[in-house]
């Protein structure tokens, strides 16, 4: 009965309190439908600073979980920060163990960072180094043309999987080249750009089958397909999905595009047809459709890594993701 009241009054100025409560009492029922409600509103807790009271524990109870609503890792660090300098470097009562501190920063996923803000994150000198360079090694093994599946068997999968909010979202768009224009609640992308402008997709998918498509609105030329969070998509000399290992396209001529090499795959696409992609993490496949007739597979074999839509404008050309 108390634990169905309590249900029904939750609040981001109340949950973290209740949580902390029902760690203390063991109250199991309780502390999962106070981790469901800070899952689902993880940026309005954050915002309130309400988390910062929350124990050790409890705060890395939160950030262990997979189902976090946040756009971007960055933002779960900057909350695991202020908790980190408010209990453990201004707190004079504060007393924590060299493993405590390791365990704690292990609950960021440090690789999903980019490697801009990664080096910010280093000038803190709060986070252990180990976990800094271990960042620094999946960035830069993505740049090269190394094995990255024996690589990354170094790093725990947990550090490299996106978070995934309970909620289901629509693609939409998210992070942009310079010159990219985004429209329509970021469901629409434009470019007038002569060189190629890259836009992303909002979510990242490591696991599961998912499909989205693309409708063209006006063309010159364009690339659609998948690729890594972390392409340089402020490369304004014509970088390009497929240009290199991050990213793998389908362009409008009918070729397909990995690391800069161009095999046909398809007929070209034109003004008006919808391109159908289906990214299958579990068998690690790109397929295609065009206009509801299936294309076929264009790539194999793609790495266990996150990946994330992608699409390269060039010209006045005019996109739109549909459901």
């Amino acid at each position: 009965m108390c634990s169905l009241f309590v249900k029904k009054h939750l609040s981001v100025e109340n949950v973290a309190a209740f949580f902390e409560s029902a760690s203390i009492f063991r109250a199991e029922e309780l502390k999962n439908e106070c981790l469901s409600f800070i899952e689902e509103n993880a940026l309005e807790l954050f915002s309130t600073k309400n988390h910062l009271g929350l124990s050790r524990s409890c705060m890395v109870d939160i950030l262990r979980s997979d189902f976090l609503d946040v756009e971007v890792e960055k933002l779960v660090f900057e909350a695991a920060s202020e908790w980190f300098k408010v209990n453990c470097l201004d707190s004079k009562d504060s007393v924590i163990s060299l493993e405590q501190n390791k365990e704690f920063w292990d609950s960021v996923r440090f690789p999903l960072i980019p490697l801009p803000d990664i080096l910010e994150i280093d000038k803190q000198k709060i986070v252990p180094v180990e976990l800094i360079l271990e960042a620094f090694k999946y960035h830069a093994v993505f740049k090269s043309d190394l094995n990255k599946e024996t690589i990354f068997q170094n790093i725990p999968k947990s550090q490299t999987t996106p978070r995934t909010s309970r909620k289901p979202k629509a693609v939409i768009f998210g992070n942009t080249s310079p010159s990219v224009s985004l429209s329509n609640g970021n469901k629409t992308a434009s470019s007038n750009a002569p060189e190629g402008r890259t836009v992303l997709g909002n979510t990242a998918y490591s696991s599961g089958t998912h499909t989205w498509t693309v409708y063209v609105n006006t063309l010159s030329f364009l690339m659609i397909g998948v690729s890594t969070p972390n392409i340089p998509i402020n490369d304004t000399s014509n970088y390009y999905i497929g240009k290199d290992g991050l990213g793998w396209g389908f362009y409008s001529d009918g070729k397909k595009y990995h690391q800069s090499h161009g095999q046909p795959f398809a007929s070209f696409f034109s003004v008006g047809d919808r391109i159908t992609i289906t990214l299958n993490m579990d068998n690690h496949s790109l397929s295609y459709a065009k206009n509801g007739s299936p294309l076929g597979v264009a790539f194999t074999n793609l790495p266990s890594v996150p990946l994330v839509p992608a699409i390269t404008l060039w010209n006045s050309t005019i996109v739109t993701l549909e459901p």
